[in-house]
């Protein structure tokens, strides 16, 4: 008898292990190909990205689509919201020629949601919308439109509240709190830029001055062998370029659009930009500046050459060759003899065409 018992548990014991077992690889596998169609989709969606940015000569966003796509981990939604905030002056998407959404202020502000979960973000802030990424052009945390801003609250110090009728970020709460660099910088910048946008005034009165601004940051100014180079905080308007001794600091130097002669990038961090005339404190007509990194030089030279255009503008530290020397529609190709003298020369600016070498 006891015998049979014992013989009719361990079967029952061993039906019980292998239904859960079946049971669970039956789960794994659904779970497996589910996971794997919502990859399959994502690296479609993520593919048509790609293959638009390298269309449109965007070296930037195909570089950061790829490694999204190496990663399989891009879904539909942040794909279209990428393709939404691609463009650097109108970051969501609108074209200049449009109704014109146009850029207020960007900088970084400091998002305080508690002990150890307080984040510096880089915001930008255009007349339609409000952006935060993840640094100085870096990746995209979330946006909203101007219209779900109910209101802005300013409290003592340099913190103040936004308070929208939708969630806004990851925390998908209807407040968030803000902090400036100081309380200054709070009044003058940030809740002025809001201000204005909140209350949809006319593009005339984007800015206190009424200048229509193309791009704001911080950049070191470097400087000779002997000198200190100091980080200064850099605006490029439709009135030319100022920087200052820091944000919303003094005002250092400024050389107006007419007045600028060229800008050309320099290396994988930095670009040169030449003046007709001397415009610093200290006489100098060239100012080298270096940026924290490619991206955010990438991002410079970019919103410049929408800016300026690309005549005065350039990605390359090499000048746009004259006459028969180039091609009809490159400045920057090299054709026939002229092959000999960048043949050596690395650079993103100039390429190589034809097959003969004279």
């Amino acid at each position: 008898m006891n015998v049979c018992v014992c013989v009719c548990v361990c079967v029952c014991v061993c039906v019980c292990v292998c239904v859960w077992a079946i049971d669970g690889h039956w789960g794994r596998s659904r779970r497996l190909e589910t996971d794997c169609t919502a990859r399959m989709s994502a690296l479609v969606a993520n593919q048509t990205l790609l293959d638009s940015a390298l269309s449109t000569g965007e070296p930037k966003r195909a570089r950061a689509a790829t490694q999204r796509q190496r990663a399989g981990t891009m879904n539909d939604d942040a794909v279209q919201l990428q393709s939404d905030l691609a463009n650097p002056i109108c970051p969501m998407g609108m074209r200049m020629e449009d109704v014109g959404d146009q850029l207020v202020a960007e900088g970084y502000l400091r998002k305080i949601r508690g002990f150890a979960r307080n984040r510096t973000r880089w915001f930008r802030l255009t007349k339609n919308y409000l952006a935060f990424y993840t640094e100085d052009a870096g990746q995209l945390i979330a946006y909203i439109e101007r219209n779900a801003i109910a209101d802005i609250l300013s409290t003592d110090g340099p913190r103040f509240t936004i308070k929208t009728t939708r969630p806004f970020g990851a925390s998908k709460q209807l407040e968030m709190v803000l902090e400036a660099r100081t309380p200054q910088l709070k009044y003058d910048k940030w809740l002025t830029a809001l201000g204005v946008v909140h209350q949809g005034d006319n593009e005339a009165e984007a800015s206190k001055t009424g200048e229509h601004l193309y791009i704001e940051g911080a950049l070191v100014k470097l400087q000779n062998f002997g000198s200190l180079s100091r980080t200064r905080w850099f605006r490029m308007t439709d009135a030319g370029l100022s920087y200052y001794t820091v944000e919303g600091g003094e005002l250092l130097g400024t050389c107006e659009m007419d007045n600028i002669k060229n800008i050309s990038a320099r290396g994988d961090q930095s670009f040169i930009f030449e003046a007709k005339t001397p415009f610093s404190r200290t006489g100098a007509r060239t100012i080298h500046c270096q940026c924290t990194n490619m991206d955010v030089r990438d991002k410079w030279i970019s919103v410049l050459q929408q800016a300026m255009g690309s005549a005065r503008v350039r990605n390359s530290e090499y000048s746009p060759l004259e006459g028969d020397a180039r091609a009809a529609d490159d400045a920057f190709a090299v054709i026939h003899k002229q092959t000999y003298e960048y043949l050596g020369k690395d650079s993103q600016g100039n390429r190589f065409i034809g097959d003969e070498i004279l």
